[in-house]
């Protein structure tokens, strides 16, 4: 979701896979900035019910920090969404790259609320380096 990824991305993936393909690092980028149910509301667009994966960059690569950290505090704000780090990617032992896999039920969100995000909370769920994130996010078509 970081500036310039999504262009590498769509590039590179065959065609059938791009129209499922989404750039959403400025929504991520100013979530801070918002209350909660614009929060919300723009948690709920990107991530609809199913599967979505995001491709991140690792801590140390991003460009705007607070990117990575407001998109690791919608996760741990709304448990209806479930998710993992799926694979860290690597060049010369230095990680580039990070994959999450969010996955909202099918039977629908909860609307439970909570106290202001935290990045230390999701930081510890996926004991990750929360300093920055970019990301990109791809549906897997299984809604």
């Amino acid at each position: 979701m970081d500036w310039g990824l999504h262009n590498q991305l769509h590039a590179l993936a065959p065609k059938k896979l791009r129209r499922r393909m989404h750039d959403f690092w400025p929504a991520f980028k100013e979530l801070g900035n918002k209350n909660w149910e614009k929060q919300s509301a723009v948690v709920n667009h990107i991530f609809p019910k199913g599967k979505s994966l995001v491709l991140t960059f690792a801590a140390s690569k991003e460009t705007f920090p607070e990117t990575r950290r407001n998109f690791l505090d919608s996760l741990s704000t709304h448990p209806e969404l479930k998710s993992h780090l799926v694979k860290e990617f690597r060049f010369a032992r230095e990680k580039i790259y990070e994959l999450y896999e969010i996955f909202r039920p099918p039977d629908g969100a909860s609307q439970i609320r909570h106290a202001a995000p935290t990045a230390t909370a999701h930081a510890n769920r996926f004991a990750a380096n929360s300093d920055g994130l970019d990301c990109h996010r791809m549906s897997s078509g299984t809604q």
